[in-house]
């Protein structure tokens, strides 16, 4: 299923042995990956040194594994950081996982989590159409109304016209 590409912990997924639930959605991150599944599963793999793969104090997964705390809601998007993911369900709840010494997690502290934890103060504004993940910084948008959190703050922007949103997420995510 896996082959070395490059670097011993660098590898290739081949989809033609995986279920009939195929993937539609990926995200990279430092030294991990998320991947969502027509079905709206989220596959995590690579490593894990902070959590970010939410599946608790667990080694680096070699091959994609399921995360379950989203057994019973499907994963719409996901954003891969350094060494966080965050992800947003189709019922517009959105979770972090991973490294969070900088507030990239938005949960309101800078303690690391090992599974996924609610950012509740997010939820209120779906539907989140876009997410990203930067080193230290995430970043949602919705509507005409863009977030970007990270040293446990809150960054607001929001554009006047629907055209302007591609424009709001690349200057949210230009270095600090």
């Amino acid at each position: 299923m896996f082959q070395s590409l490059g670097r011993a912990n660098s590898c290739v997924l081949n989809l033609e042995k995986t279920s009939n639930d195929h993937p539609v959605h990926i995200s990279c991150g430092g030294e991990h990956t998320a991947v969502i599944t027509e079905n709206g599963r989220l596959l995590v793999f690579g490593g894990n040194s902070c959590c970010q793969l939410g599946l608790g104090f667990k080694p680096a997964a070699i091959k994609p594994a399921s995360v379950k705390a989203f057994k019973s809601e499907k994963v719409k998007l996901a954003a891969c950081g350094k060494d966080h993911t965050i992800v947003c369900t189709w019922w517009g709840s959105v979770y972090g996982a991973g490294s969070n010494h900088m507030g990239q997690l938005g949960l309101g502290h800078c303690n690391n989590t090992s599974s996924f934890q609610p950012l509740h103060q997010f939820c209120d504004h779906t539907p989140i159409k876009m997410l990203s993940a930067g080193c230290h910084t995430s970043a949602a948008l919705t509507g005409l109304t863009s977030f970007e959190w990270h040293f446990n703050q809150l960054f607001l922007c929001k554009a006047t016209e629907p055209s302007h949103h591609a424009n709001i997420m690349s200057s949210l995510l230009k270095p600090l």
